[in-house]
């Protein structure tokens, strides 16, 4: 994403008159291990180039970030199926 901004902050601080670009990747995998467990996760990495005085912290970049991680064990599978998950979701 490109991003410009005019005055930013209300002219305090470093000012870009060119702008800046901002990238978010993110990247995931799940794993099934026949029917007696799955594992998910998700990755993001955000990237910030060209901007005047860098990034600023905690908004354009997240070097590496665990968004999901979970695992799903059945406990169940006859007339009600009954899944036990652990782990971090979105």
């Amino acid at each position: 994403m490109y991003e410009f901004d005019k005055n930013y902050n209300w002219g305090e601080g470093p000012q870009d008159d060119n702008g800046f670009y901002l990238n978010r990747l993110i990247g995931g995998a799940d794993f099934h291990f026949g029917s007696h467990a799955r594992v998910f996760f998700e990755l993001k990495i955000g990237l910030e180039f060209g901007r005047n005085g860098g990034p600023r912290p905690s908004i354009d970049e997240d070097k590496l970030d665990l968004r999901q991680l979970f695992v799903d064990v059945p406990v169940s599978k006859e007339r009600l199926p009954l899944v036990i998950r652990v782990g971090r979701q979105d």
